[in-house]
């Protein structure tokens, strides 16, 4: 009775961004469900001695049956079509995407956070029913900032609102992907919702690597942060795990209990507001439905840098960069990237439009409870990060037990 009950609960899962810092998390996080299958679609080659290259990291070990990797890209919808028929996958969750402030050669946001997921869609419709539900990952800057909501706790935006302006190219491009999914669920042609995460924290090896740290935390732990900038401004952020197992939440709750489904009515009350590019209007019923904000954990940009300090024991930066100046700085500093030397900036515009654009807070108290979450204090995963970077960059053999230590007292905190 109970293995009838975990195959009617199995799901064959089409795992797109594997590599990636959130995607690692999420395999962890399936292959920890005994009944569910995984195949991923990777650009990397499985290394002859059957470890696996992910992320910068190599899976150890034999490949269990319950996980399979297929070569191919989100650019060629021909690669999906083929990935969707191998795997027979009924779940598709999509994390590939482009996250960067700067490239030098920015149409790489559009041609896969957009176009990517427009090759996704239609490969998907392509196999008819077979595609059960579509989980899609987005970000809440791609939320943007809807209008008159986000600046403070009493105007926080919720499932309800419709998403607003971006302050970035790569943004931008994950907004405009969303819309395309949106506009697929309204159809009814996909069933599925949009998980948009907050700030993701936690171990991950581009901390490592200046050119792709967006958080700047190793620079922060060496003292390399001259100043600071928007110290009032306040984000919200997540623990990567917390992140990974709320994914894996909503891709399991259709498939039990046939939530994220849009009525025909919602369906058509949506349709009714859909402009030419697939964007949906303010109002639209369909939109809460299939939303769901990721995260809780609200740090002011002057907190995020005491915390860092007192996890690292390195001084915060005392200056602080006038916002309007530092908008002028960035945007001499990107064109000169930009039209002359081709290398990142050290503040890329868009970094610093991000960060001056003033607070940005969603309520994810509706999403939190479809989920049944429960975050992890966001000091852990600052501590897990700053110990990732610590024992990478100095090889101190105290680090575990400093973190052992500092887990302890977070522990308390929890409880």
């Amino acid at each position: 009775c109970l293995q009838a009950c975990l195959d009617c609960l199995k799901m064959r899962v089409l795992l797109l961004g594997s590599t990636g810092f959130v995607g690692q998390h999420v395999l962890d996080t399936l292959l920890q469900r005994a009944q569910h299958d995984v195949w991923c679609l990777v650009r990397t080659r499985t290394r002859t001695d059957g470890s696996t290259l992910l992320g910068g990291q190599v899976m150890k070990g034999p490949l269990t049956d319950r996980v399979h990797f297929i070569m191919g890209d989100i650019e060629s919808e021909g690669d999906l079509r083929a990935a969707i028929q191998v795997s027979s996958c009924n779940c598709v969750i999509n994390l590939a995407g482009v996250y960067a402030w700067w490239l030098p050669d920015p149409s790489l946001f559009h041609r896969v956070n957009t176009n990517g997921v427009r090759n996704l869609l239609q490969a998907v419709s392509a196999f008819g029913n077979q595609v059960e539900q579509l989980v899609h990952i987005s970000t809440v800057l791609a939320y943007g900032r809807p209008t008159g909501r986000g600046l403070s706790e009493a105007t926080a935006f919720d499932e309800d609102c419709m998403p607003g302006p971006t302050t970035s190219l790569y943004a931008a491009s994950k907004q405009a992907g969303d819309a395309l999914v949106r506009a697929a669920l309204a159809s009814r042609h996909i069933a599925g919702c949009i998980c948009y995460l907050a700030c993701c924290i936690g171990a991950d090896h581009k901390l490592l690597d200046p050119k792709r740290d967006v958080m700047r935390i190793s620079e922060l732990i060496s003292g390399q942060l001259p100043a600071k900038i928007a110290s009032d401004t306040v984000f919200t952020y997540v623990y990567v795990r917390d992140a990974a197992e709320a994914i894996v939440r909503a891709s399991e709750r259709r498939h039990q209990r046939g939530n994220f489904e849009v009525s025909a009515a919602v369906g058509a009350a949506a349709a009714t507001h859909m402009a030419v590019d697939g964007s949906v209007g303010r109002g639209s019923a369909a939109w809460s439905s299939s939303c769901l904000l990721v995260g809780e954990g609200r740090l002011a940009t002057s907190e995020y840098y005491n915390l860092i300090a007192s996890v690292s024991g390195t001084p915060r930066p005392t200056r602080e960069v006038p916002a309007w100046l530092a908008v002028l700085g960035s945007g001499m500093l990107t064109m000169c990237a930009t039209y002359v030397t081709g290398r990142q900036p050290t503040a890329p515009l868009d970094l610093v439009r991000t960060a001056t654009s003033g607070t940005l807070l969603f309520d994810a108290s509706r999403s939190t409870a479809r989920l049944g979450m429960k975050y992890t204090p966001i000091r852990v995963a600052f501590a897990e990060a700053i110990d990732f970077i610590t024992e990478a960059t100095t090889g101190s053999n105290s680090v575990a037990s400093q973190a052992e230590e500092r887990e302890g007292l977070i522990e308390q905190e929890r409880t």
